[in-house]
């Protein structure tokens, strides 16, 4: 007994320098093998970081040259092995990324997957008991948001998808507790890529003005209102640079896996029109949604996974790795789902989502053939709900 005691007090002694230590030594590893050049010929996070150096420096965070010269220097391969990389977001996003941008690169890139992967594992803990998951079984949910081709792309990429993720996930978390100015600052991240959830925001507004909500609109716009007033007196060129590779219009030529981009292909490049086609017809039907329900709220904690996966089918621009924030309605809806091996349909879902995810994690290719995935999301997500009502309503309905 004395021998086991001594070991557990030597083992409670050297648990946490040793936990320390093995945490230093994966971040000094991850600093090295992110700025490989295999690496960083398919990373955004570079581009991220020398728009945070040259907004630092109260240069251009937009400007082409000096944004590519910053990414060769720090090892990205020449243009004709990986195409400089631009960013369009808006001016905010610069200012967000001053921070890292201040350090050296190897060190903001491995600080930015180490916060990328906590925003990530909160986000999935708080998904699963926001659904109603079981406290004992949340680690499920790590394993499934870290399992998830969309976010592991997103980690892979140092891309900011995980920022709107986290907003959404912090919005529920306010909610639910009726901070609204709390909830509405949370959600002020989607702003970075307002077009990502666009439904929800669009929705939200409506809300805000016609149920008079002002505590959450506060939160919602003096974030990015006193992020312009802190760029246009810190950097001015930022704002100039911004609305000048807007007015340029440059993403008249990227193909993303949209169905306005779609669209384009068939029916003519040229028809910009067609790529907001989508967009504009879901904000239509959601406005008459909005007008044959004006005495409910159009956004609450039932439908808001909805607005989210609807924006995703039908937004203007995007990437794969931007379905990182369909996890707003994957992970309830798994929960929902539960463990039923009895059932069949148990099974298929599970085995169609595991093979889909499979796909985007070993098999690569251009990711505009991903046109497929916002609709698999939807459809998914209304079986697996359809099956857990038809479960409540009777065990052996769909045996």
């Amino acid at each position: 007994m004395a021998q086991n005691s001594r070991v557990l007090s030597l083992y409670r002694w050297l648990r946490w320098p040793l936990l320390l230590l093995a945490g230093v030594g994966l971040f000094f590893f991850a600093a090295w093998r992110l700025t490989q050049p295999d690496i960083l010929q398919g990373d955004d996070f570079v581009a991220y970081w020398a728009a945070g150096r040259l907004n630092a420096a109260r240069q251009n965070p937009y400007n082409a040259e000096a944004l590519f010269a910053l990414e060769r220097e720090v090892g990205r391969p020449p243009e004709e092995a990986s195409p400089p990389l631009l960013i369009w977001n808006p001016p905010w996003l610069p200012l967000l990324f001053t921070p890292l941008g201040m350090l050296p690169y190897p060190f903001a890139r491995a600080l930015w997957l180490f916060l990328q992967m906590v925003a990530l594992a909160w986000s999935a803990d708080r998904l699963w008991l926001i659904g109603g998951g079981p406290r004992g079984y949340r680690l499920m949910a790590w394993g499934l948001a870290f399992l998830f081709g969309p976010a592991l792309l997103t980690l892979k990429m140092g891309q900011i998808s995980s920022l709107l993720l986290l907003g959404l996930v912090g919005f529920l978390h306010f909610a639910q507790r009726e901070r609204w100015i709390a909830s509405g600052v949370a959600l002020s991240l989607l702003w970075i890529k307002p077009h990502v959830c666009y439904l929800l925001l669009g929705m939200l507004l409506l809300q805000i003005l016609y149920r008079r909500r002002w505590a959450l609109g506060a939160g919602l716009l003096w974030v990015p209102l006193a992020a312009l007033l802190i760029v246009a007196l810190m950097n001015p060129d930022a704002l100039r640079g911004w609305l000048q590779i807007l007015l340029e219009g440059p993403l008249r030529e990227l193909a993303t896996p949209t169905l306005g981009a779609w669209l384009r292909l068939f029916f003519g490049v040229e028809r910009l029109w067609l790529q907001f086609l989508p967009s504009g017809l879901a904000a239509f039907f959601s406005i008459g949604f909005a007008l044959r329900h004006r005495g409910q709220n159009w956004v609450n904690e039932n439908n808001f996974p909805w607005w989210v996966l609807f924006s995703l089918l039908t937004m203007p621009y995007g990437w794969t790795f931007d379905h990182m924030v369909a996890l707003v309605a994957l992970i309830p809806a798994s929960v929902s789902l539960g463990w039923r091996p009895r059932l069949p349909w148990w099974w298929v879902l599970w085995g169609i989502y595991v093979a889909v995810n499979g796909i985007l994690m070993f098999v690569s290719g251009n990711m505009f053939w991903h046109i497929w995935l916002a609709p698999f999301w939807l459809l998914w997500v209304a079986m697996v709900r359809r099956i857990a009502q038809v479960q409540k309503e009777g065990p052996d309905a769909l045996l």
